[in-house]
C-alpha cells in the first residue's frame, strides 16, 4: 500500500491534540484525568471547555476512522493469522503494559500529590485501569470484530460521498446518539468506555474500511471541501453561542448537555455529529492539499507518535504535580505544562523505541 504522508502529519497532530486536551482538563476544562488542578479564574474554565468539546466532537473518530482505513489494506497483505498476531502485538501487548506497569505510577503521583506516602511497589497489582489505553482496547475489538463481518460495500467507488449522503449521515447519526445518551449519558461508563460518544466512534472505524475500498481519500475535491469547511466553521462559532443561550434558559446545570429525554441534549446531539463529520471532512482535505510532505521533525516525531499516546498522562503528572506548590494562573500553567510535555513525550518514546523488541510493539 503506498503510504500516505499526510495521513502521518495527521495523526501526529492529532496526538499533539490529545495531549492538550488532557492538560486544559487539568485546569479547569469540563473532563476526566487522574488529578484536577482546576482554574485560578473564571474565564479560562470557559475557553478550555469550548476547546475540548470541539476537541472531543471529532478527534477520537478520526482515530477510528483512519485505523479503519488501514485495517483493510493491512489485514489483505498479511492474511487473517498474521493479521490477529499483528493486533495482538502491537495494541494488546501496550494495553496489558499499560495496565501493569504505567497505571501504577499513575496512582502513585496521584497519592503523592495529595501528601499519602505510599510505596510504588505496593500498587503493582492487577487492576483493569487503561486510562487513555480505552482507545487501544476499543480498537482491538472493532478490528476482531470486522474479522467477522467484513463490510466491502461497493458505495461511491473512486468518488467521495455527495453532500447529500453526508447530510443523511448526520442526520441519522444524530438521532441515534440522541436516543443513546437517554440512556447512558456523556460521562456514563460501561466497562471502559462511554456509549454515548459510540455510534460515532463504530460509524466512523466502518466508514474507514468502505473508504479504503471505494479510495474515497483520493476523491475529495476542493469545491467539496469547502462546503464542509464551512460548516465546520460555523459549528464551531456555533458552540459558545448555543452554551450561553442555553444556560440562559436553563441555568448553570450542565447535565442537560450530556444526555436524557430533551431538546438540549437533542441540539447537543446534533452538534457533535456535524462536528465529527465537518471537521473530519476539512482536516482530511488540508491535510492532503498542505502537509503532504515531510520534514525532519515530522521524520522524527511520527515514529513516536503512539508512544507518546501511551505515555503522556504519566509524563502530565510528572510536570504538573511539582508545579502545584506554585501559584501560577492557570492559562500559564497549562502552556508550561504542554510546552514540556509534548516534547518528552516523543523524547521518551523514542528511547524507549532503542529496547530490543519494543519497536515491534510501538
Amino acid at each position: 500500500m503506498k503510504r500516505l504522508v499526510f495521513i502521518d502529519n495527521l495523526k501526529l497532530n492529532l496526538i499533539i491534540l490529545v495531549i492538550l486536551h488532557h492538560i486544559v482538563i487539568v485546569y479547569g476544562a469540563s473532563g476526566g484525568f487522574p488529578i484536577i488542578e482546576g482554574a485560578t479564574d473564571s474565564i479560562s474554565p470557559i475557553i478550555f471547555t469550548v476547546f475540548t468539546a470541539i476537541n472531543q466532537s471529532f478527534f477520537m473518530a478520526l482515530f477510528f476512522l483512519l485505523s479503519g482505513y488501514f485495517l483493510v489494506g493491512s489485514l489483505a497483505r498479511k492474511g487473517t493469522g498474521t493479521y490477529v498476531k499483528d493486533r495482538l502485538i502491537r495494541l494488546g501487548i501496550p494495553l496489558v503494559g499499560y495496565v501493569l506497569l504505567v497505571a501504577p505510577v499513575v496512582d502513585y503521583l496521584v497519592l503523592k500529590s495529595r501528601g499519602q506516602a505510599v510505596p510504588l511497589l505496593s500498587l503493582f497489582h492487577l487492576n483493569w485501569d487503561v486510562g487513555p489505553m480505552w482507545f487501544v482496547e476499543g480498537l482491538l475489538i472493532l478490528s476482531l470484530v470486522y474479522l467477522f463481518v467484513k463490510p466491502k460495500l461497493n458505495i461511491f467507488k473512486n468518488k467521495f460521498p455527495t453532500n447529500k449522503a453526508i447530510t443523511i449521515s448526520i442526520l441519522v447519526l444524530a438521532i441515534l446518539t440522541f436516543m443513546v445518551r437517554i440512556f447512558f449519558p456523556v460521562d456514563t461508563y460501561v466497562h471502559v468506555f462511554q456509549p454515548g460518544h459510540w455510534i460515532n466512534y463504530i460509524f466512523a472505524f466502518y466508514i474507514g474500511t468502505i473508504a479504503y475500498n471505494n479510495n474515497w481519500f483520493e476523491h475529495l475535491k476542493n469545491k467539496q471541501s469547502k462546503v464542509w469547511k464551512r460548516v465546520a466553521l460555523g459549528n464551531i462559532i456555533a458552540l459558545p453561542i448555543m452554551m450561553g443561550i442555553t444556560i440562559a434558559l436553563i441555568g448553570q446545570d450542565v447535565t442537560p448537555f450530556l444526555g436524557g429525554f430533551g431538546w438540549v441534549s437533542l441540539l447537543f446531539s446534533f452538534w457533535d455529529t456535524i462536528g465529527m463529520i465537518s471537521i473530519i471532512i476539512s482536516l482530511l482535505f488540508i491535510f492532503k492539499d498542505r502537509f503532504n510532505s515531510e520534514n525532519k521533525i515530522t521524520k522524527f516525531l511520527s515514529p513516536n507518535y503512539y508512544g507518546a499516546y501511551i505515555f503522556h498522562t504519566v509524563i502530565i503528572l510528572f510536570i504538573m504535580v511539582p508545579l502545584m506548590k506554585f501559584a501560577i494562573p492557570s492559562i500559564l500553567k497549562a502552556l508550561i505544562v504542554a510546552l514540556i510535555t509534548v516534547p518528552v513525550s516523543f523524547g521518551f518514546t523514542y528511547l524507549i523505541r532503542k529496547i530490543p523488541f519494543v519497536r515491534r510493539v510501538i
